[in-house]
């Protein structure tokens, strides 16, 4: 990653953006609309994680395993693919403002690396003073305990938009249509933001580069009194911002009051990442649009339990016996 020379703030128009996020039609994660067809069907991907009933993880299925319903409707299956690796981003905050923060930040990368492994892969970096490249890609556990070793907090303040820019818009150039999105996962104190990027151009990238966005807001119990009296407006537009995006985007927004549980947070956010995966391709009408809550997914096996995870936007369109490009 590249570092980023400081401007002033620039987030003197976020309340009239988060205005038209929150009341926009297209908030929701769309894909292109093909035109309705009695003949038209649409094959759609779903991950899903499957295990048995003591949690362990159950490998080898393949299409004739999966049985697929929307809205109480039985589906096709196509295709049934394993091993999907999850691609991760961790941008923590090592700001000035989040100095007290870090040993727990350490102790939550340790817990999360300990659920690292492969064929998941973990590139890590900061965002206190500049954005820094930490360690990785990798699907090493011991790397990322090296490297949060190393961390410590900077005088400076923090580059967190850019931070996400330079994410999203390397996704945006390298990413493959039928790839599976990447995670963000951000650990911030949101002290004042020094970046150069407009907070419109993230949110844009961000939903054109599909990543599902996890926050992490770390809301320590006493915070300098000169970041009450000056910044208090920008962190409450920074925390809308963050919290809307990870809504969009199908991750979550976590705020935690103290420091104590952020190694808990973490392991568990890992964990769950690194849950086994299936890609589990099925046909489906083109309307209704499917979404998770409508799905159902089962295993024909005894004793086996399936978790769908979240739908990729990667689609293709079968009418009358061709098939479209794929759209996302």
């Amino acid at each position: 990653m590249t570092a980023f020379h400081s401007r002033p703030d620039n987030l003197a128009t976020v309340s009239n953006f988060l205005f038209w996020i929150l009341t926009s039609p297209f908030l929701g994660l769309q894909v292109g609309e093909p035109p309705g067809s009695a003949d038209a069907f649409a094959i759609r991907t779903a991950l899903v994680s499957v295990a048995d009933e003591d949690g362990i993880p159950l490998e080898g299925l393949g299409d004739e395993d999966f049985q697929i319903e929307e809205m109480g409707v039985p589906r096709d299956v196509v295709e049934v693919r394993g091993g999907a690796g999850q691609e991760i981003f961790i941008l923590v905050d090592t700001s000035a403002g989040f100095r007290q923060g870090i040993p727990s930040l350490r102790k939550g990368i340790d817990a999360f690396a300990a659920t690292l492994r492969e064929p998941h892969e973990v590139l890590l970096a900061d965002f206190g003073g500049a954005v820094h490249h930490l360690a990785g890609p990798t699907s090493d556990p011991d790397v990322l305990v090296r490297a949060a070793a190393r961390m410590a907090a900077g005088m400076e303040a923090a580059y967190l938009l850019d931070a996400m820019a330079h994410v999203c818009s390397g996704v945006v150039a390298t990413r493959r249509a039928d790839a599976e999105p990447p995670v963000v996962v951000i650990v911030t104190a949101l002290t004042p933001d020094a970046s150069l990027t407009p907070i419109e151009e993230v949110y844009r990238l961000a939903q054109e580069s599909g990543v599902f966005v996890y926050v992490i807001l770390y809301d320590p119990p006493y915070p300098p009194l000169d970041t009450l009296l000056t910044h208090r407006d920008q962190r409450a537009q920074m925390e809308s911002f963050l919290a809307t995006l990870a809504q969009v985007s199908g991750g979550r927004f976590t705020k935690i009051l103290t420091a104590t549980p952020l190694p808990s947070h973490l392991g568990e956010l890992g964990a769950e990442l690194m849950r086994s995966r299936y890609r589990v391709s099925f046909l489906t009408e083109v309307e209704p649009r499917t979404t998770l809550e409508n799905l159902s997914v089962r295993v024909i096996q005894e004793g086996a339990r399936a978790l769908p995870i979240r739908l990729l936007r990667y689609e293709q369109v079968v009418t009358s016996g061709t098939t479209r490009e794929p759209t996302q």
